[in-house]
């Protein structure tokens, strides 16, 4: 698989999990997250002081970075004053070889 490849991949994990939450579904965007992560970003999803439909409308867009066999690299990419931001994104491949979301 090429970066390219692999970056499109992750981008359309990320994107799919970002539109489970603004439409409310937490238990589908929970669903983009390897089984020891959705626990810790469930409660952050249902948490109304976390403004995470506003925190992760501000991302414009994510970069591979690195990529190894079975972990992945990114940014989550933010304009704040001053410029472009970088966020780290880890993804993980699953026990069946499935790219999913570690963390953010």
């Amino acid at each position: 698989q090429s970066k390219s490849q692999l970056e499109s991949l992750l981008r359309t994990r990320w994107e799919n999990m970002r539109q489970a939450v603004f439409a409310g579904n937490i238990e589908t965007a929970l669903s983009h997250f390897v089984q020891s992560a959705r626990g810790r970003f469930g409660l952050i999803f249902t948490d109304p002081s976390r403004r995470i439909s506003a925190r992760l409308t501000e991302i414009n867009r994510i970069e591979l970075f690195t990529a190894t066999g079975k972990a992945a690299q990114a940014g989550a990419i933010r304009a704040e004053s001053g410029g472009e931001y970088a966020y780290p994104l880890n993804f993980v491949k699953d026990e069946r070889g499935v790219w999913k979301i570690l963390g953010f």
